[in-house]
């Protein structure tokens, strides 16, 4: 088996040092979430590199990891240097490879204890340098069929969180089938005749059984991508009314400034595990609006069958599971000999 070489894999950083605000007066801050297990997918990052490596830290569809494909998209809409990346300590050796060059901008957290610790993290570490910061938060396991259509959709967020300061932008992607291991978002009502793509939230739905989800299919609920965008002012807002527990014990970790942070084990025992989507956003809709896409061609990267769907789709001349295997058919036909792929 001939297995993707690190040099597949895009290393180009800027050590620039990030500003409250840059030179240009923008004051766009970006979250990468980069610190995830990737658990359901390690045996395909296996088969592909030899090792369990977090699916982030891969090169899937193309010659370029996951997390260097968020890295591009947020630098359309955000400086460079006003972007943090949430990882943890047990991928260093992937991260380090990854993020040459930044390690000014890089969170590390002693284990994962789920989304909503890292971001809110680093939420607060940007409110106390600028208060007025608009912040995006992009997962680093996404594929978009049409990643013109993401830029504008994201420039568009930014734009209506200055039009909504007091509200949070999640982006929702349009559902073309059920889908079970998706977050569904049901549609509320317009906020005006002139935004028709920009709704109030009514209620989440995390994972729902076939029936709910059929439903919520009928009634044009959108999918939850998980990306979002907002003053700094209102993500805290949120947090401070659905999980205050959290936020207090975040308060005793000293912020980011500048230089990498290590948060120390002793500090972090006392963080909670808590999911940002579940218990922070579905705590309290009141503040949430979705902007929703029927053209983004979203996925999340979080099982094998959606990597072959999105390497069907791929344009590149390279597929890495084709340096692995003779065709892509052949790799999809050996990983589905093991359903274990495909349950989880």
């Amino acid at each position: 088996m001939t297995l993707i070489p690190e040099s597949s894999m895009i290393r180009s950083g800027s050590s620039s040092q990030p500003s409250p605000k840059s030179p240009d007066g923008n004051r766009r801050w970006a979250v990468i979430l980069a610190g995830g297990d990737g658990t359901r997918l390690q045996e395909l990052t296996q088969f592909l590199y030899g090792q369990k490596r977090p699916k982030q830290f891969c090169a899937l569809v193309d010659d370029q990891t996951l997390l260097a494909h968020t890295r591009r998209r947020a630098a359309a809409c955000v400086p460079p240097s006003q972007t943090l990346f949430a990882l943890s300590e047990a991928h260093r050796r992937f991260f380090e490879t990854e993020l040459v060059g930044l390690e000014s901008q890089r969170v590390v957290q002693p284990e994962n204890r789920g989304t909503a610790p890292p971001i809110l993290y680093c939420l607060k570490s940007i409110a106390a340098m600028d208060p007025e910061a608009s912040i995006s938060v992009l997962p680093s396991d996404h594929h978009y069929r049409d990643e013109g259509a993401f830029q504008k959709a994201l420039e568009s967020a930014f734009a209506a969180s200055e039009v909504h300061p007091d509200s949070l932008i999640l982006l929702g992607a349009y559902a073309d089938r059920l889908e079970l291991e998706f977050g569904w978002i049901e549609l509320g009502p317009l906020l005006d005749s002139a935004h028709p793509a920009i709704r109030q939230v009514r209620a989440f739905r995390e994972k729902p059984s076939p029936a709910v989800a059929a439903r919520l299919l009928n009634a044009g609920s959108v999918w939850n991508t998980f990306v979002m965008v907002g003053k700094a002012k209102a993500f805290l807002d949120q947090a401070q009314s659905t999980v205050p527990h959290l936020m207090q014990r975040l308060d005793s970790i000293p912020l980011w400034n500048h230089s990498e942070v290590r948060i120390a084990v002793e500090s972090f025992d006392r963080v909670p595990q808590c999911d940002f989507s579940r218990e922070v956003l579905s705590g309290d809709c009141s503040r949430l609006l979705v902007q929703y896409q029927s053209d983004l061609g979203w996925s999340d990267l979080g099982q094998p069958a959606r990597v072959f769907a999105a390497l069907r789709e791929s344009t590149s001349a390279f597929c890495p599971i084709q340096a692995n295997v003779a065709t892509g058919e052949a790799a999809e036909e050996l990983l589905s000999s093991s359903p274990y792929f495909f349950m989880r």
